[in-house]
């Protein structure tokens, strides 16, 4: 068996040494990415002119700068865990959600230990474990209890829950990308919303069944649904390729016909997974007036009030800012 290196053993090397490691294209990741960190590191590309390690990087090899950093970033933590765990990564797409536990900068050796051999386990014995269960790993170990859900009484409830389905450990499963919920914790939760109110809730086609139970839950009848149209995204679906998601409309109380009736398709592309198109915030404010709720919001919107466990999301109403508002109003 072959002796695995050292960042050390890297850094005693040449400039063409630790560049024809990269150059060949026929080293591992790790190689690539401890010769890359000792150039940085020793400043090495100073040697043939750059005064920039990402210039370097970019000219001399046709990455782009993101690309380097992860190759970097891989090749240091996959060494660094190589000697510990029983299954070594065998690519650098592997390592890279680790990256969110530590960097080689501020290196977290345990935390990364920890995350691969988790990761491994839900593979099972004879697989190796993908990308997405690295990541979901991660997001587990970062994940953090969200505030309590904010009192008062909110006219208008958005939501996007975290459906809890049975193709868990599938690349394309939800709980490869963020913790889930089983349906019946959902329905449990106290939503804060007034008498009168309007629910507008992402439903996908598997799960539609569990989130009308959830409406009825919340004390909202079903009324209509809106329909996103997607040209483009992965292959998922066990009976059809999906290509539409459905929201979900249910109110409380009295009064709750929209001010405007928006056409029911909604247009958007398809970008990180189970994020919805910003335009439905302004088709809900054109048929609604506020006050605004979003629960399992992964970001905060000024005049709404934001609830999750994203560390992003304040749990706080959040204040439109006076010259936006005073435009908007002519």
């Amino acid at each position: 068996m072959a002796t695995q290196l050292t960042l050390f053993d890297y850094k005693q090397m040449p400039l063409k040494s630790l560049e024809g490691i990269i150059d060949r294209g026929l080293s591992t990741f790790v190689e690539v990415g401890l010769a890359l960190l000792a150039i940085r590191e020793g400043k090495k590309y100073k040697e043939v002119g750059y005064s920039d390690f990402e210039k370097y990087v970019e000219e001399r090899w046709g990455m782009a700068k993101s690309r380097g950093w992860q190759l970097l970033n891989a090749g240091y933590i996959a060494s660094e865990i190589s000697t510990i765990v029983e299954k070594n990564p065998m690519h650098e797409t592997q390592i890279r959600p680790l990256s969110r536990l530590g960097t080689w900068k501020e290196p977290k050796p345990e935390l990364w230990t920890e995350a691969w051999i988790a990761a491994c386990d839900l593979a099972g014995k004879n697989r190796q474990p993908t990308q997405k269960e690295v990541e979901y790993v991660v997001k587990e170990m970062l994940w953090q209890e969200p505030p309590p859900i904010p009192m008062g009484d909110y006219r208008v409830i958005y939501c996007d829950p975290p459906w809890q389905f049975d193709n868990s450990g599938f690349d394309q499963s939800a709980a490869a990308h963020y913790p889930t919920m089983p349906t019946d914790k959902i329905a449990e939760l106290q939503v804060p919303a007034a008498l009168d109110a309007v629910c507008f809730m992402w439903a996908t086609n598997a799960m539609l069944q569990d989130a009308l139970e959830v409406l009825q839950a919340w004390s909202f009848e079903y009324k209509t649904n809106m329909v996103w149209t997607k040209e483009t995204g992965p292959t998922i679906g066990f009976y059809t390729v999906s290509r539409h998601e459905l929201l979900l409309i249910g109110t409380r109380g009295q009064g709750m016909l929209p001010e405007v009736r928006p056409i029911s398709i909604i247009k958007g592309k398809v970008s990180q997974h189970s994020r919805k198109p910003e335009s439905v915030y302004d088709t809900i404010e054109e048929m609604y007036d506020g006050p605004y709720l979003e629960m399992f919001a992964r970001s905060n919107r000024p005049g709404w009030t934001s609830w999750g466990n994203d560390p992003h999301v304040t749990g706080e109403p959040v204040e439109i800012d006076s010259e936006i508002r005073d435009a908007a109003l002519g």
